[in-house]
């Protein structure tokens, strides 16, 4: 069983287990850090034209589960005991799926830093969004993402020593890096006020800050850092009654300065996950006292009058317990759950896996 949006999940996966084995020096979760960083190489390296494509996922081949979105691997390059020829890759790799070697990669060197018996690894990954950089459109797209890699390129240049290539690194991306710090400290659209937002666009949005927070610290620009603190103070303001659960603990943990409101809900919105949920569907518009949001779910979709969409929301979030189950939380509507229940669990961990670490990592829980 795989997931179409492997490789971003993937690199959650693998910061979240980076912060574990920060904060806990456990060789579990460095071991699982560094399986799933091999899987997240080989996304970028097992395509044969990296200008064409970049793989969503990978998985063990499947002759009797043919798939046209699978195509088959060639060579005798391993990742994790597999050779290339052993697996297949899915085609479509994309913007969204881009954050994924973001986001890991950069944990990844943060985690390992300093340790000599991983360099392989860190060289691999440097190779890998090397290769990407120099070649996919999505990678050197002369925005956002091209800061995203150049910056954390030059982290890696910084940790093999090597000063002088980091600052060429970041003096490569001087034009679109102002343009980008610039959308995130004044920019309002990723994130909508009164609960109007797209989960890709908080989920994309907001790791991609905290991104640059982490990177400027690796490069030792703790001004640079603050800066991007700030923004994600603002994300977090305008988010404030939304119960977004891991919006909330990164934007109100790591923005500056705290937001207490925030942090304290999500925590709260953390321990809701673990609650049973009972097996029966929930349907809130009976109750004489709901009230449907004003505003339809995704309005910049422009299908909200179809009547083949259903793009209402109630007004207000309510608990996890009484929404259905999920493969991550975090991905959906927090609005939705009027029309819930029926389901006894999730079927993830990831999501709240990757909100307890982070709240470890920087001290927001115990």
């Amino acid at each position: 069983f795989h997931d179409g949006d492997g490789l971003l999940w993937t690199g959650n996966w693998a910061a979240a287990n980076a912060m574990k084995y920060i904060v806990t020096n456990d060789e579990a979760a460095r071991d699982a850090m560094v399986k799933s960083l091999e899987g997240i190489v080989a996304c970028l390296e097992i395509t044969p034209d990296p200008s064409v494509d970049f793989a969503r996922t990978i998985r063990i081949t499947k002759p009797h589960l043919p798939d046209a979105e699978f195509v088959q691997g060639i060579g005798d390059s391993e990742v994790n005991g597999y050779k290339y020829s052993e697996i297949e890759w899915k085609i479509a790799g994309n913007n969204d799926m881009a954050k994924g070697p973001f986001i890991g990669f950069l944990w990844g060197l943060k985690a390992l830093w300093g340790k000599p018996e991983y360099q392989y690894l860190i060289d691999k990954m440097f190779n890998a969004l090397k290769r990407m950089r120099d070649n996919h459109a999505v990678f050197k797209d002369g925005q956002k993402n091209q800061a995203y890699t150049d910056f954390t390129l030059a982290a890696f240049y910084t940790q093999k020593g090597d000063a002088l290539k980091a600052q060429q690194k970041i003096l490569e991306t001087s034009v679109q890096y102002p343009v980008v710090k610039e959308y995130y400290l004044g920019n309002t659209s990723v994130i909508n006020q009164n609960g109007v937002s797209d989960w890709s666009g908080n989920h994309l949005g907001i790791w991609g800050v905290y991104n640059f927070v982490i990177v400027n610290e690796l490069l030792g620009r703790d001004g640079e850092a603050n800066d991007f603190r700030n923004a994600m103070e603002k994300m977090g303001s305008l988010l404030e009654f939304s119960r977004t659960g891991l919006y909330q603990l990164m934007t109100a943990g790591v923005g500056v300065p705290q937001d207490e409101y925030n942090l304290n809900d999500s925590i709260w919105r953390l321990r809701e996950l673990g609650l049973h949920r009972g097996k029966y569907e929930i349907d809130w518009m009976i109750n004489p006292s709901f009230c449907l949001s004003p505003v339809p779910a995704l309005p910049w979709k422009n299908d909200w009058t179809s009547p083949t969409e259903n793009r209402t929301q109630s007004i207000r979030a309510y608990p996890f317990f009484e929404k259905r189950s999920s493969s991550y939380y975090w991905k959906d509507n927090i609005l939705d759950g009027y029309r819930g229940g029926g389901y006894d669990s999730g079927n993830s961990g990831l999501d709240f896996f990757v909100a307890y670490w982070f709240g470890r990592y920087n001290n927001l829980l115990d």
